[in-house]
């Protein structure tokens, strides 16, 4: 092999190297690009994270949410049947009283 062989395969051999050096530049300002994308992306993400409720947290305000509902309709049916009581007891009266008014009424004509 010649002086110039060796001289031209140097060259190519240090034009590959200039040339990997290159684009190991590239591929690392790459990275470095992606890895700034990815942090912002995951501190949005935390940021977003805090506006939510956990599941856990929010599953225990429903579950009391329910239970006070239910207690507040026990409650409610409750009132109604002692309304609905009152009322029968309103009405039984009433038609008690008609009664002995017609008795006394009765009475009084038959007399």
């Amino acid at each position: 092999m010649s002086e110039q062989d060796l001289i031209l395969k140097v060259a190519v051999l240090e034009e590959r190297i200039a040339n990997a050096k290159e684009s190991l530049e590239k591929q690392a300002r790459e990275y470095e690009r992606r890895l700034t994308e990815l942090n912002h992306a995951h501190e949005q993400s935390v940021e977003d994270k805090m506006d939510f409720l956990e599941r856990s947290v929010y599953e225990k305000s429903e579950d009391e949410h329910d239970q006070w509902r239910r207690s507040v309709a026990t409650r409610l049916d409750i009132m109604a049947g002692r309304d609905a009581t009152k009322a029968a007891t309103l009405a039984l009266a009433l038609a008690v009283i008609g009664v002995l008014g017609s008795l006394i009424s009765l009475f009084l004509r038959l007399r």
